[in-house]
């Protein structure tokens, strides 16, 4: 029963977003190319229902007379059209099997999906295997997923960004618990950002470089698995604390991720020595910008006095071999933050962030880089 609810729930969430989405990508077809550009994206899509429900060789011929004497333009707009439609409701889909596997996992709380990482440890438990060998095939245990770049990958971060920001403002906009003011104001920016996706570029004009390329594996980085590896690694340790709670675990680092973009070397004339170098300093300055942002965010959050609570003997240890490592820094800190002892520690670790960045960022190899040696200073 609690399947077929959801599953009813699925039907009505899913056709709700798609015709919700399709009205407002209407109206941008409307106000950015026209109500002819309108009309005839609605009866190719009407004779395609058609043909989809059933043999129909009237709208076969219907639906071929119209494709036969469209202009360059008008073909043109109809490819945005459908382009644009088809991204959405791929978004709209995608978003609904996040929502269903949610509300499993809301409905049957103590039940974990056959697929999650707590339900394949129970399994391990089950077939009898004791905590000291889970956590020694934790030690040896490297999981090593590698980014490549898809030589047939056209679309650009211009086009990926807005479907991001939409996917965040759906859901919201859907919901019920939203005042009418507050519907109009999501409705509003949910709107600018399907003109915004129409009015740019969707493919690359030029073939992308191999840094391009790079940059183009950077923002998953940045975008996905800073935020995602993290909660896998909280869910393992929670799964395994909830199935052997006796022992003391202290999960070891699994992941470890790799890319082939920029460094590959399957004769790719473009991948040079110095291209290489080049990416991996672009990698490395982005996810060490990443924790300094992280960082920042984390000291006006860590405000806790030593006046009201105390610290741990090592965070003392610690901040004054950061007060002998970085001494004006210390003298300023000894103003600003004297008994703010983690904001302080922050404050150190962005530091010593800001100076590995700016060593990425100049950082030149010493050895010798397409065929040419390089001489320290």
């Amino acid at each position: 029963m609690a399947t077929a609810a959801v599953n009813g729930a699925t039907a009505e969430w899913l056709s709700g977003a798609i015709h919700f989405l399709g009205d407002m990508l209407g109206e941008t077809i409307r106000t950015q190319a026209g109500a002819a550009a309108f009309e005839l994206e609605e009866d190719v899509r009407a004779l395609v229902k058609r043909l989809r429900s059933a043999p129909d060789p009237a709208a076969e011929r219907e639906l071929r007379r119209i494709v036969e004497q469209l202009s360059v333009s008008e073909a043109s707009d109809l490819l945005r059209a459908f382009t644009h439609y088809f991204g959405l409701v791929n978004l709209a889909e995608h978003l609904e099997r996040l929502r269903v596997l949610r509300q499993r996992d809301l409905q049957n709380p103590n039940n974990p999906r056959a697929e999650s990482i707590t339900a394949a440890i129970r399994q391990i438990a089950a077939a009898g295997v004791p905590a000291e060998s889970v956590a020694g095939s934790l030690e040896e245990m490297l999981l090593a997923p590698v980014f490549t770049a898809h030589p047939t990958e056209s679309q650009r971060r211009t086009a990926l960004e807005p479907l991001r920001r939409i996917a965040v403002l759906l859901p919201r906009l859907l919901g019920s618990d939203l005042l009418p003011v507050e519907r109009a104001e999501l409705k509003r920016r949910l709107a600018g950002e399907i003109v915004a996706r129409w009015q740019s570029d969707q493919v690359r004009i030029h073939k992308p470089s191999v840094l391009d390329e790079v940059k183009y594996g950077r923002f998953y980085m940045e975008t996905t698995l800073l935020d995602v590896v993290p909660m896998i690694y909280r869910h393992l340790e929670a799964a395994l604390r909830e199935v052997y709670p006796d022992y003391e675990w202290n999960v070891p680092p699994l992941l470890r991720f790799g890319s082939w973009i920029g460094g590959d070397r399957d004769g790719n004339p473009f991948v040079t020595p110095s291209i290489t170098v080049e990416a991996v300093q672009l990698l490395q300055a982005a996810l060490v910008q990443q924790y300094v942002t992280r960082v920042e965010q984390l000291s006006h959050v860590l405000s806790p006095s030593t006046r009201e609570v105390p610290i741990s003997d090592e965070l003392v240890e610690s901040l004054a071999a950061e007060a002998a490592r970085f001494p004006d820094l210390a003298a300023t800190l000894a103003r600003r933050n004297e008994f703010e002892a983690y904001r302080q520690k922050c404050t150190y670790i962005h530091a010593r962030l800001l100076a590995t960045l700016r060593h990425t960022e100049s950082y030149e190899p010493t050895w010798s880089i397409d065929g040419v040696a390089r001489v320290p200073d």
